[in-house]
């Protein structure tokens, strides 16, 4: 898995634009067995921007990979799964991804539990 965005996800959320967007730094990228997730933001924006970064960075295991695989469908328009990890997911889990992706697009609040929304 390697991810490379800037998002905003107050602008996002609200579809209002504003003068000064906020935005979260996304990367992700592997390094030997593991997977290195980095989120940052201009510290003059850390008041608006913790929350979501927070809501990553205070969960944990599963949920933590979860909640990143949603925030990575939600927001960011390229991202690269490697063939050997994708080929291990079944059409149902492609198909919730493929949909999910999708329909934030027009939508990109929505949120719903679904476990084959898990990229990791």
């Amino acid at each position: 898995m390697a991810v490379s965005s800037l998002f905003d996800p107050i602008e996002s959320i609200s579809g209002q634009k504003r003068l000064e967007p906020k935005f979260i730094v996304l990367n992700v990228f592997p390094q030997q067995q593991d997977t290195i997730i980095l989120l940052s933001y201009l510290r003059d924006h850390q008041e608006d921007l913790r929350p979501y970064a927070n809501e990553i960075i205070n969960a944990s295991g599963e949920y933590q990979l979860y909640l990143l695989s949603k925030t990575i469908l939600r927001y960011c328009e390229n991202f690269v799964i490697s063939p050997e990890h994708f080929k291990g997911f079944s059409q149902q889990k492609i198909d919730a991804i493929k949909n999910f992706y999708l329909a934030t697009v027009r939508q990109i609040d929505l949120d719903h539990n679904d476990k084959n929304l898990m990229l990791f």
